[in-house]
């Protein structure tokens, strides 16, 4: 019998080696002086210590934005990312939350109209998550779809709102908005700019410069792509009735993993009990579906002992090096990585001077993941 698998959608499945990214930061402008309040709680986005975001081109809103798109931030403690492999013992014995890799009850699905109202409701209570250069328009029409497209737009583009954009996003399309107005926005702002981030594991090497050791998955990525996956209950709250709403709505046709929905739906979380879930692509025999997924199950783990030859160390300490200085693993995946980003000579320097001709990766010494149960 064909066994149960991961279909997986934008997560990462095993430990793969991958340099660093070399694509441009930039920063979309901003309207001078549009009217809007100040963030009365929490951080600034400026003060939070992140980053710019990668540009992301004509998606963005770009001078049509309010200068102020400060939230708060100081109340996002809540991690929704996927958790690290676990030890095969104590796996079996971990009790998931109710509705673990099954689709979910009918009582799940929420109407598209009681969706929005919950939405407008929580940000009614809570202004503080709005962007305070939006405040005032929201305010006076919550329920208009320009003006939520429009705030997503501006949202992709700065590190403390990116992740709220799908929200305002999913909201424009439930207000009727068509998606092919919504779509590429709904699919920026659902995951931190696939090329602005790592997988290298981080489990067994360090991280290279200006990247950190990601505590869920260990995995090395910039820090500002860890924050973006930390949100407050309020957050939390809207993503649940989103998901809720547009689970409806994936069930109605607009079906696809790999859709704008999809990425929503897999990259967005909600409460499953007293745990934290997410839905995933599940392979079931010859079909895939969307199933509510604990956040806790990131599969088994077996480490395998490093041998710790001359030879064995002798070539660890070169990929150590080799990633250091370059961001890659071995002279082969640097130069790769030159050819693909197209830095020249330059790079290709860089990669004969820090990275052994002879070093391999050495996959005995690297944790290994084993997620089809």
């Amino acid at each position: 019998m064909k066994e149960k698998g991961l279909v997986m959608a934008g997560a990462v499945a095993a430990p793969i080696l991958v340099a660093c990214s070399l694509l441009p930061i930039g920063g979309a402008r901003r309207a001078p002086g549009e009217g809007g309040e100040s963030a009365t709680s929490g951080n600034e986005s400026e003060k939070s210590g992140l980053g710019p975001l990668a540009a992301i081109g004509s998606v963005a809103g770009g001078g049509d934005c309010p200068r102020d798109l400060a939230v708060k931030t100081d109340d996002r403690t809540i991690n929704t990312r996927l958790s690290a492999p676990t030890d095969p013992d104590r796996y079996k014995g971990i009790e998931w939350a109710p509705g673990h890799k099954r689709a979910p009850a009918q009582d799940f699905v929420l109407a598209e109209q009681e969706t929005i109202d919950r939405v407008i409701a929580i940000e009614a209570k809570n202004p503080a998550i709005v962007p305070a250069g939006f405040r005032k328009q929201l305010r006076a029409d919550p329920r208009d779809k320009a003006l939520r497209l429009r705030m997503a737009r501006c949202e992709l583009d700065a590190p403390a709102t990116r992740r709220r954009a799908s929200y305002d996003a999913a909201m424009a399309l439930l207000l009727g908005s068509p998606l092919d107005q919504v779509a590429e926005v709904l699919n920026q702002s659902t995951k931190y700019g696939e090329g602005d981030r790592t997988t290298a594991s981080c489990s067994g090497f360090p991280c290279a410069d200006g990247m950190t050791c990601e505590p869920s998955q260990k995995i090395c990525l910039k820090q500002e792509a860890i924050a973006f996956t930390f949100v407050s209950e309020r957050e939390l709250a809207t993503e649940e009735a989103l998901s809720r709403g547009l689970f409806a709505r994936y069930l109605k046709g607009e079906r696809g993993w790999d859709s704008p929905l999809g990425w929503f739906l897999t990259e967005r979380a909600h409460k499953c009990g007293a745990q934290i879930c997410r839905f995933r692509a599940y392979s079931q025999g010859d079909s895939v579906e969307l199933v509510r997924w604990d956040i806790r199950d990131g599969g088994t783990v077996e480490t395998y002992a490093c041998k710790r030859t001359p030879a064995m160390m002798k070539s660890v300490a070169s990929q150590e090096r080799c990633r250091s200085k370059t961001g890659s693993w071995s002279q082969e995946l640097c130069l790769s990585m030159c050819k693909i980003h197209g830095q020249g000579e330059g790079c290709r320097v860089g990669c004969y001077q820090h990275c052994d001709t002879e070093a391999t990766l050495n996959y005995e010494c690297i944790t290994t993941q084993d997620r089809a149960r």
